[in-house]
């Protein structure tokens, strides 16, 4: 590796807990490794078949920002920061893409039902079903897609700059027959679906937003609202479900809420902010990027965009949140997965070795170990994140946005850091 380059860090890791493996998505490339042996299970990379005037904007649009999976296992869904949402086939272990398709607008949010439906939404606040025989049956192979690309890249270079695959629009156009579930009047942020402590038999949908909302619908019946949880004064970026009756979340002000999913009510809220700056003085804004439950423990994680640390904080009684302990990390926190399996349980971090040229060479992927609940928690690179973070591909500048939560801010939020602007910390990108 040479000193100008490094490398990429992953925007998105998720871990599979059918194979005990973890996910990596870095720029364009998506790998899966296994965590017992460090074993490269899947690679999988766009062909770039454009000359080096084209190569980076392929490269940014063709990153994989969303990864979700079945139920069962048996299936894989990905979405890239060019709208083509991706169906893999999942068999022993192996993935194998067999079908995509182009949405109209840019993803937020990916989730799978129990039944195996698709649910996606958008930056412009809706939320879509797509039915997973349908997508079968009208999507676009990927032989097809790839003619597609090379006939618009030869386009392309000959000067026609309108020229796209006739793939690309029929695919655009089949959006219309997906399901629409719901919609809010800002970006949407994140969505669950869980079943209603109310009623085990029913399903419910969780949907998060800019505008501070969290709105609690039925599945599929999504017209009908059971309720909202309301009392965030900033962009809510994070949910996550507790013990399958509670809720938390978090986002731009400075509290972590504990919701009561069946009267929506909040239980209990934690002064985040003033856990960072207390224990890991940083007197940033804070920009929830990971919220993470740990059930064997009653314990939550937060991690906030840009800062170099984590936050752990135990749910007590079942109803309280009680600071546990903070970790400080190399570099600021993009991403994170918990691992739960017979053979460990931690989390997998994957930091932003960008900020520093002097750093950016060491390791972007990080676990904190969770076995040994009465000792500090620690930071360590076991061989499989080792094996992983070879495997990463070897970059001059970054493939792709890092930075996805703080552009949420609005520019009369009352909960700017002294010296932040809404210009310091960019515009929306839906």
């Amino acid at each position: 590796m040479s000193s100008a380059t490094f490398r990429h860090p992953c925007q998105t890791v998720l871990w599979n807990k059918f194979s005990d493996s973890i996910v990596c998505c870095s720029g364009p490339f998506l790998k899966e490794f296994a965590c017992s042996t460090g074993e490269k299970l899947n690679e999988y990379s766009y062909e770039d078949k454009l000359d080096q005037k084209h190569r980076e904007a392929a490269a940014y649009g063709q990153a994989v920002r969303f990864v979700a999976y079945s139920k069962d296992g048996s299936f894989m869904v990905t979405v890239n920061e060019d709208k083509t949402l991706c169906l893999w086939n999942v068999i022993n272990s192996k993935i194998q893409l067999v079908k995509l398709i182009k949405v109209a607008k840019r993803c937020s949010a990916l989730e799978c039902s129990e039944n195996g439906d698709i649910v996606y939404a958008d930056k412009f606040g809706d939320v879509f079903r797509i039915e997973k025989n349908w997508l079968l049956e009208n999507g676009i192979h990927p032989e097809e897609q790839a003619a597609a690309e090379q006939q618009a890249a030869e386009a392309a270079k000959s000067g026609k700059q309108k020229a796209i695959g006739t793939a690309e629009h029929s695919s655009v156009e089949k959006v219309n027959n997906f399901h629409p579930l719901l919609g809010h009047v800002s970006i949407l942020t994140q969505l669950l679906i869980c079943k209603d402590p109310k009623n085990p038999s029913r399903e419910l949908i969780i949907t998060s937003d800019k505008d501070e909302h969290i709105r609690v619908s039925r599945f599929p019946q999504s017209y009908v609202i059971e309720g909202f949880c309301l009392g965030h004064e900033d962009f809510v970026s994070r949910i996550c479900l507790v013990d399958n009756d509670m809720l938390a979340s978090g986002g731009g002000d400075n509290h972590v809420f504990l919701w009561d999913l069946s009267t929506y009510k909040c239980l209990d809220a934690f002064n985040i902010k003033a856990a960072f700056s207390n224990y890991l003085n940083m007197e940033t804004s804070m920009a929830l990027n990971v919220l993470l439950y740990v059930p064997p423990l009653h314990m939550l994680m937060v991690a906030s965009e840009g800062n170099s640390g984590v936050v752990f904080i135990r749910i007590v009684d079942g109803r309280r949140l009680e600071y546990h302990s903070v970790l400080a990390t190399p570099y600021p926190v993009i991403s994170a997965t918990l691992r739960e399996s017979s053979n460990g349980l931690g989390i997998i971090l994957a930091l932003d070795n960008t900020k520093s040229s002097e750093q950016k060479n060491l390791s972007c992927l990080q676990y904190i170990d969770l076995r040994n609940f009465a000792a500090p928690f620690t930071l360590s690179e076991p061989p499989f994140l080792q094996a992983a973070v070879n495997e990463l591909p070897e970059v001059e500048q970054v493939l792709c946005p890092l930075s996805q939560v703080r552009p949420l801010r609005k520019a009369h939020s009352k909960f700017f850091a002294p010296g932040e602007t809404r210009a310091t910390v960019g515009a929306d990108t839906p």
